[in-house]
C-alpha cells in the first residue's frame, strides 16, 4: 500500500526522476483538482467503481486485460 501524504508523494517523485519544482507547483496550486473532480463525477454518473475500466463501444470492461484478452474483446466487438 501506498502512503498519499505530501512527504510521501514528495519522495515518489523525486524517486521517479520528476522535475520535483514542477510537481511541487503544481501540487501547491491544485492544477488539476477541477479536472479530477470532474473525472470522478462522470465515472459516478456511468457507474465506475474502480480502475482501471475502460468504456468500449459502449460496453464497462473492468480490470486489467492482458493482450490476448484485448484482441478477443476487439475481434468481438467488430462483429
Amino acid at each position: 500500500r501506498r502512503e498519499l501524504d505530501l512527504a510521501s508523494l514528495l519522495g515518489y517523485a523525486q524517486a521517479l526522476g520528476l522535475n520535483t519544482g514542477q510537481f511541487n507547483l503544481c501540487l501547491s496550486e491544485n492544477k488539476f483538482e477541477k479536472d479530477i473532480a470532474q473525472d470522478m463525477l462522470d465515472a459516478a454518473q456511468l457507474g465506475l467503481k474502480g480502475t482501471p475500466t475502460y468504456i468500449v463501444n459502449g460496453y464497462k470492461i473492468e480490470g486489467t486485460l492482458n493482450s490476448e484478452l484485448w484482441d478477443k474483446v476487439i475481434l468481438e466487438l467488430l462483429k
